[in-house]
């Protein structure tokens, strides 16, 4: 959930008074905004402690519309390209922090972003993919129970 919060927070600081909509889209949604959502998180074991995260997000910015209700092509084509700026230049998103936990600023690496125009929705349909490497906390579950003397003989 932090990869899908900090993807938005990236857009809202960029686009601020523009709704970011994360769960779903209400039914009498304001225009413009966002809908973001993670559409597939693939994981894989690296090591014992590691493992790496390849969520890819899908948003979606809806135009705004004139008084004749028409979403007009240039603003959305000018969106189109700020989103690739925003993912494609930065190279990596910066990872909200977990609640409660001291650690050091940490970047999610983005392997791709594309993006779709859509005139006649008037809307345009983006899909990153981050790459995100985590680490696994194990509780130390193990005793001593007895210390054991090794004494090596020679023979």
């Amino acid at each position: 959930m932090r990869l899908l919060n900090s993807v938005c927070k990236v857009i809202a600081d960029a686009y601020s008074g523009v709704p970011v909509y994360i769960q779903e889209v209400p039914r009498e949604f304001e225009r413009p905004s966002f809908f973001v959502s993670k559409i597939t998180d693939p994981k894989t074991i690296k090591n014992y402690f590691l493992y790496q995260n390849n969520p890819t997000f899908q948003i979606i910015y809806f135009g705004e519309r004139d008084e004749a209700n028409q979403v007009l092509a240039e603003p959305l084509y000018e969106v189109e390209d700020r989103l690739g700026g925003l993912f494609l230049l930065a190279l990596a998103v910066p990872v909200i922090p977990k609640a409660g936990v001291k650690e050091k600023e940490r970047f999610a690496k983005i392997d791709s972003f594309t993006s779709n125009l859509r005139i006649n929705e008037g809307a345009i349909y983006c899909k990153l993919i981050l790459n995100f490497t985590e680490s696994i906390n194990h509780p130390d579950n193990h005793e001593i129970i007895e210390e054991v003397d090794i004494t090596v003989t020679e023979i």
